[in-house]
């Protein structure tokens, strides 16, 4: 999928919002007018925007970094793959690899989270020509760097995810429910879902 303008992009949100709940993503790109805002919503975004000030003082992750320097807040297009993102802080090794860290307001990863890392982690191989095969997610309340690799199984997951929603957008079709309800309870789109039992 070659998409002529950014804004006409997936986003990597979108994506990540695909693997909880696919109508928050239909929702907010068939509807785009109806979203709400929420607390925690709002509590979130502070969250993430104090965090480059705490992560300059962060150890860089000896694993797969022995040095190297950071940026954060990247923005990143790729009209081939379709989408753009902002990475929160990608970190430049002096081997010339890149990882991508992406903060999250969570105690523990998500298959989502996962799925997010590994759009930027395909953002940055577009454009950086570098193969990325690892990234870390940052948890902002365990103040912990977890280590996720970005496999093969889950970059051919994230460009299916990455079809579909382009799919859904062009059909303007609405996807079934999670398979878990239990999400559904603090949604702020759950009054626009009349079929939650």
């Amino acid at each position: 999928m070659t998409i002529m303008h950014e804004e006409d992009a997936v986003t990597v949100t979108d994506i990540k919002q695909w693997g909880y709940c696919k109508r928050v993503v239909y929702y907010q790109r068939c509807l785009p007018d109806i979203r709400p805002t929420t607390y925690l919503m709002r509590h979130g975004r502070q969250q993430h925007e104090d965090q480059p000030r705490h992560a300059v003082r962060r150890v860089l992750p000896a694993q797969d970094v022995a040095s190297g320097s950071r940026e954060f807040a990247v923005r990143y297009f790729s009209a081939e793959l379709g989408i753009s993102g902002m990475v929160d802080e990608i970190i430049r090794a002096d081997d010339g690899s890149i990882i991508p860290v992406d903060y999250k307001n969570a105690s523990t990863v998500a298959n989502n989270h996962k799925l997010q890392l590994t759009a930027y982690g395909l953002l940055i191989e577009a454009k950086e020509q570098v193969v990325v095969n690892v990234g870390y997610i940052y948890l902002i309340p365990k103040r912990k760097m977890v280590r996720i690799a970005i496999t093969d199984t889950l970059k051919t997951t994230v460009r299916e995810i990455i079809s579909s929603i382009f799919t859904m957008i062009d059909q303007e079709w609405m996807p079934p429910l999670p398979e878990n309800t239990n999400l559904c309870v603090g949604c702020e789109f759950r009054r626009f879902c009349n079929d939650i039992g």
